[in-house]
């Protein structure tokens, strides 16, 4: 009997037949053997894994579909029984799931008559209270199945397996022993796991190959360009389509956002509660809606996130208010422009807005003075502390529930499409609360989709586009004349409150919530510029 690459039958596959290839590779097993009984169903995503023929692959995936499974039939079928005196290690996250890991194998191995296998549990490793499981086959080849640690990951010479990788203790050198290892020819590493978080080894190799967005690749495997590394993903979407029997439905009901997301649906999390789930985010995403850096309308309002250094975009999102729905415009991506340049780009757009809020916080300052000068009245700025931040998140997110927002479904930068960016952006926000008990909201660095700076772009245009129209006026008893004056627009930065006060004396206190120190951070940012500041200032700060 022979067994070839038809051993992988995948389930639109009723009948498989034997290779008419007389040069394909096979396994030769005992004549007097019968023939496979209950043979197990591979799908299309386990099959692309199980047949890789790369030195190096990694594969992203979704828990419970299946793809150790599909690692153990590599191991057997494509590296052990072809090649006598061969050696696999498997190194799993604890010795409880190497011998769940051993058993499964050994399981498989049982479903085809006719292949010859011994399981070994609980041998000692190197003389070491360490566990280990050996599958041994008649050639001389065998599995190794172990707790992974960087001693373990030294023991042997052969194609290694790092099993949920993104879940071991001292990933960084279980790495660099595993890899120490392939320095003979031939030898193969394979790195699978579900995700656990935006950190660690494992997501650092999934970042490198494009596999930590949390979209489907639009092909497979994906490879790096630099490397030899061969990448997989797929999450319960994918390997339902691709025949894998589970109720979508009935799994998603029965657990929390951040455990869909990341277990099920290949989400690399940040620490803390993700603040706008895909759930919520694709509800206001408009089907059809393109915007670039050339806002369409007249009568704009604009939220100006600032970029603080090399990685952070500087980015100007512009809403259009239609009733109370607000619906993007433009999105201008300003990366590693200089100050002046700024300006006079969002200048030019500046008669078509009718506000526009500006993060004031460090560098942002100047920005927000040489801005106001020059469009009195329609700048606002603010100040980026706790408060402010948590008002407008969740000024923000209460209008996604409410379904006010439209969202584009593609934004164009520097001339190319790009439908990922802004949700990557929007999800990358975590709320998380310190032992203080004080809310943060926080965002991962990424120098592909950048510092959630979409997200707060949006959220200060959703500002401007909140504040009340007022129009200071001069009234005149018997005279039906409007004098417009000027007016000094007020937010304390302790309580997040905003209003108006005369523009020649600044307020004492925040008539909120009483606070003298209601602009400190401000007239500090002030002093460090040299500005001078009166004794009034020096009091409050």
């Amino acid at each position: 009997m022979v067994l070839s690459n038809s051993a992988f039958k995948t389930s639109q596959t009723k009948r498989v037949r034997p290779s008419s290839n007389p040069s394909a590779s096979r396994i030769e097993v005992q004549p007097s053997e019968r023939k496979l009984t209950q043979k197990p169903i591979f799908r299309p995503y386990q099959v692309r894994w199980a047949t890789d023929t790369s030195r190096l692959a990694l594969a992203v995936k979704s828990t419970q579909i299946g793809l150790s499974t599909a690692t153990g039939a590599w191991a057997v079928f494509k590296r052990c029984l072809r090649r006598p005196e061969h050696t696999v290690i498997f190194l799993s996250r604890s010795e409880r799931q190497s011998l769940e890991l051993a058993r499964k194998t050994k399981a498989l191995i049982d479903a085809y008559e006719g292949i010859a296998a011994q399981l070994s549990e609980n041998r000692n490793f190197l003389l070491t209270e360490k566990r280990q499981h050996q599958i041994s086959f008649s050639n001389g080849s065998r599995i190794i199945v172990l707790a992974a640690n960087p001693d373990t990951a030294r023991g042997y010479t052969g194609d290694i397996v790092l099993d949920e990788f993104g879940f071991h203790q001292d990933a960084n050198e279980i790495f660099k022993s595993a890899y120490g290892r392939l320095t003979q020819p031939g030898l193969c590493l394979r790195v699978l796991s579900t995700p656990n978080g935006a950190q660690g080894k494992f997501f650092d190799l999934a970042r490198r190959l494009g596999l930590d967005s949390g979209f489907r690749p639009h092909r497979q495997p994906t490879n790096s360009p630099d490397s030899e590394w061969s990448g997989h993903w797929c999450d319960v979407h994918l390997a339902v389509e691709e025949g894998f029997p589970i109720d979508v439905a009935q799994v998603r009901a029965g657990c929390d956002e951040d455990t869909w997301l990341q277990e099920y649906c290949c989400n690399f999390l940040a620490g803390g509660s993700q603040w706008i789930p895909w759930d919520l985010f694709s509800a206001n995403v408009e089907p059809g809606l393109v915007v670039d850096d050339n806002p369409q309308g007249s009568s704009l309002f604009a939220g100006w996130d600032v970029g603080r250094g090399r990685r952070d975009l500087s980015l100007v999102w512009f809403d259009d208010l239609v009733g109370d729905v607000t619906i993007t415009r433009g999105v201008l991506v300003m990366r590693s422009m200089p100050t002046p340049d700024q300006t006079e780009v969002v200048s030019r757009i500046m008669p078509r807005v009718h506000r526009l809020c500006i993060d004031k916080t460090g560098m942002g300052l100047p920005i927000f003075e040489a801005m106001d000068t020059a469009f009195y009245g329609k700048v606002e700025g603010i100040t980026f502390t706790q408060q402010t931040k948590e008002t407008m998140a969740t000024h923000t997110k209460r209008r996604l529930e409410e379904r006010k927002c439209r969202l584009p479904e593609t934004v164009i930068i520097d001339g190319k499409p790009d439908d990922q960016i802004v949700w990557q952006n929007f999800r990358s926000v975590r709320k998380t609360t310190t032992a203080l008990g004080q809310v943060r909201f926080d965002a991962a660095h990424d120098d592909r989709f950048g510092h959630a700076d979409f997200y707060w772009a949006k959220c200060l245009a959703e500002a401007a586009a909140q504040q009340p129209k007022i129009f200071p006026a001069i009234v005149t008893p018997g005279i039906t004349e409007y004098t417009p004056i000027g007016v000094r627009e007020c937010t304390c930065e302790k309580c997040g409150h905003s209003w108006a006060a005369e523009p020649a004396r600044a307020p004492k206190l925040c008539p909120r919530c009483g606070s003298a120190r209601w602009d400190s951070e401000r007239l500090f940012e002030r002093a460090l510029l040299g500005e001078a500041l009166n004794e009034e200032e020096l009091d409050r700060m």
